[in-house]
């Protein structure tokens, strides 16, 4: 009976804590890889940030392309207002690539995360491609106590990055919108 209790306390706190929501007070987009315009888009909803341009991005791989063009980014900033009691932070990033990878060549996709609350604390999640196509990388986060602040105003940072690496001719490109769910906690 005590562990019913337990169990059913935590799935009520959760399903509530999932009904929280930010308030977007502002947002900035930038990198070499976020088309600079008003068409990109970010969305901010109680359990998802996602943000997406109006095209694909990619990074290059070869003998003859400049270092320049082996990497791009794309940078989010999102000043928000939390509501009282609670925080948030994130689990994973999902990111749809299309990769080109022949033999000898590998990609990295990167993602980190921080509030402008906890600067210098960052998490991160890296994720390795070896194969080609269409895939969606799935980078989990650590170390995964970074928290916004309780209650009140912060600026979140989402930064996702690809390399390209190897001799061989390939390239990485980000397909569609990078997705990352929101975590919530009272406190």
């Amino acid at each position: 009976m005590k562990t019913f209790v337990v169990l059913a306390t935590f799935l009520g706190a959760s399903a509530y804590a999932a009904a929280q929501s930010l308030t977007v007070n502002s947002q900035t987009i930038s990198g070499s890889g976020c088309p600079q315009s008003p068409a990109t888009n970010i969305i901010v909803t109680p359990s998802t940030v996602f943000y997406a341009g109006p095209s694909s991005w990619k990074a290059l791989a070869g003998p003859t392309v400049p270092r320049a063009s082996t990497s791009a980014n794309c940078k989010i900033d999102v000043d928000v207002n939390i509501p009282d009691n609670w925080k948030f932070k994130f689990i994973e990033t999902r990111n749809p690539i299309n990769a080109t990878t022949p033999r000898g060549n590998e990609h990295e996709v990167t993602n980190v995360y921080y509030f402008a609350s906890d600067e210098p604390s960052k998490a991160s999640g890296v994720t390795t491609v070896t194969t080609t196509g269409v895939q969606t990388v799935v980078n989990t986060y650590d170390p995964l106590h970074v928290w916004s602040t309780c209650g009140g105003s912060d600026t979140l940072t989402l930064n996702s990055n690809i390399r390209a690496f190897g001799n061989g001719v390939g390239d990485i490109e980000y397909i569609g919108g990078v997705s990352t769910d929101i975590f919530w906690e009272a406190c």
